[in-house]
C-alpha cells in the first residue's frame, strides 16, 4: 500500500504508525511517502501514484466539489480551541490592537480560498469587520514571520512549528481566528479514491482501525511521538518538545466537518454546498 503523508504534526500519524508498529500489527505493508503539502498528495492520488493520502479538509472539499473521485475514510489532525496550534499573528510592535484595525489591511495565508483564508474571513465577520475590506495574499508559512517583521503585510495565519518559534519574541498572537469555525474541527483527513475503497474494503477497514489506534496512542504520548516527529520531519527535537501539539481524531464525525464546509461555501471557496455526507460514505 502506497500512502502519502505531510511533514507537519497535523499530517504525521503515518510516522507514528510506522515507528510504533501499528501498521505491522494491522497486517499492512506500507510504502510511506512524505510530501510538502496536502495539495501535492491530492495530485499524486489523482494520478494513481498513491493508494491512500492525507490532505486538508479545504483541499479535499474543493477537489470533490469539482468532481474528483475521492472519498474521506478517516479523520486525522484537528483544530481544538482549548489548544490552538494555528493563530492570527502580528508583529510584536504592530499598532493593530482590535479586529476593526484590520479593515483595509493585508493578511497572509498559505493559499487563497483554503482553510487559512476561510477561517480568517469567518473570524472577521464574527468580529464585525467586513471580510471584503481586507486583502489576502498567499505565502508559505515558513516565510510569514520575516514578512511581518519587514512590514510586507499586516497580519498572518501561522501554525506550528513556526508559531512557538516566534510567539512573544518577534510576533504576538492577535486572535484565535479558527475559533470562528467551531471549538473543534478536522483540519486533515485520510482519503482514497472511491474506486480503491470499493475494491479494497478489508484493507480500508484495517487501515482505519490502525490510524485510530495510532491517534489514541499519539494523543496520550506527546513526548514519545515528538521524538518520532522530529526524526521524520527533520525538526529540532527541542523545538518539538515545547511547541503546541496536534490532537488527532478517533472518528470521522459530521460535526467535525460540516462547519468547515459551510464556511467554505459561504466565503466562496467552493461553488456548491457540501455536507459531510457528500465527502464520505459512512461516518463513525
Amino acid at each position: 500500500m502506497r500512502i502519502g503523508v505531510g511533514n507537519a504534526d497535523t499530517f504525521a500519524e503515518g510516522y507514528y504508525a510506522t515507528d510504533m508498529g501499528f501498521f505491522t500489527k494491522a497486517g499492512l505493508n506500507v510504502d510511506q511517502q512524505v510530501f510538502n503539502s496536502g495539495g501535492a498528495i491530492l495530485v499524486a492520488a489523482g494520478g494513481n501514484a498513491l493508494d491512500i493520502g492525507l490532505s486538508n479538509t479545504g483541499n479535499l472539499a474543493t477537489a470533490i466539489a469539482h468532481g474528483a473521485p475521492f472519498t474521506l475514510i478517516a479523520g486525522a489532525g484537528m483544530y481544538t480551541a482549548s489548544n490552538p496550534t494555528t493563530v492570527l499573528m502580528v508583529a510584536l510592535n504592530s499598532p493593530l490592537q482590535k479586529p476593526a484595525d484590520l479593515a483595509g489591511k493585508t493578511i497572509a495565508v498559505t493559499a487563497l480560498k483554503d482553510l487559512t483564508e476561510v477561517g480568517t474571513r469567518a473570524w472577521l465577520a464574527r468580529s464585525g469587520v467586513d471580510p471584503n475590506s481586507v486583502k489576502f495574499v498567499e505565502l508559505s508559512m515558513n516565510q510569514m514571520a520575516a514578512g511581518l517583521d519587514r512590514g510586507t503585510f499586516d497580519a498572518a495565519i501561522i501554525g506550528e512549528p513556526f508559531l512557538s518559534a516566534v510567539r512573544g519574541k518577534t510576533l504576538r498572537v492577535f486572535a484565535d481566528a479558527y475559533d470562528a469555525l467551531g471549538p473543534q474541527f478536522l483540519i486533515a483527513n485520510w482519503f482514497a479514491t472511491t474506486d480503491y475503497v470499493k475494491k479494497n474494503p478489508d484493507i480500508i477497514r484495517r487501515f482505519v482501525a490502525c490510524v485510530y489506534d495510532t491517534a489514541r496512542w499519539a494523543n496520550a504520548n506527546h513526548a514519545a511521538s515528538g521524538k518520532i516527529l522530529a526524526k521524520w520531519a527533520q525538526m529540532d527535537p527541542g523545538a518539538v518538545s515545547t511547541m503546541g501539539r496536534c490532537q488527532y481524531a478517533t472518528s470521522l464525525d459530521a460535526k467535525l466537518l460540516d462547519p468547515v464546509l459551510a464556511a467554505m461555501y459561504k466565503y466562496n471557496a467552493i461553488d456548491k454546498k457540501l455536507t459531510a455526507a457528500d465527502l464520505v460514505t459512512t461516518l463513525g
